[in-house]
């Protein structure tokens, strides 16, 4: 508990608990979290600041120019104040062309089972093969 009640007594002295030193002690939030895909360094008392990096690949909201750290504090009331999460960065929508591509293939086993038109790739888990078709070549 924070607080506590000193009486002036009748003698013109106060009672006991406020008679003596009374000692605090800062209130301390424990361990820093750990957030998925990221580092965290950082105090754990009340007041301080910590910090989470994001790992390569990954951003605040999936994109590769989003936020890639964000803070987070330790609360008078001992718990850490609310995280954000980071997301793997995405390439957006694949740039295939119906009428130039004969094939389109993926690393991923689960999007090589049946990669949908415009389906989105993965920084780090898709990698997507053009082949032109017959007599076509890339610019």
């Amino acid at each position: 508990n924070g607080t506590f009640t000193c009486h002036c007594m009748a003698n013109g002295k106060f009672n006991a608990t406020c008679a003596t030193d009374v000692e605090t002690t800062p209130i301390d939030c424990g361990p820093l979290p750990s957030v998925e895909h990221a580092v965290v360094t950082g105090e754990t008392h009340f007041g301080s600041t910590a910090l989470a990096v994001a790992i390569e690949g990954y951003s605040v909201d999936g994109f590769a120019s989003g936020q890639k750290n964000f803070t987070f504090n330790c609360q008078a009331n001992g718990i850490y104040s609310p995280r954000q999460e980071f997301r793997r960065i995405t390439c957006g929508t694949s740039p295939k062309n119906h009428f130039n591509v004969e094939k389109m293939e993926f690393e991923d086993a689960a999007l090589a089972a049946d990669p949908p038109p415009g389906s989105l790739a993965q920084l780090g888990t898709s990698v997507l093969v053009h082949a032109a078709r017959s007599g076509l070549k890339f610019r």
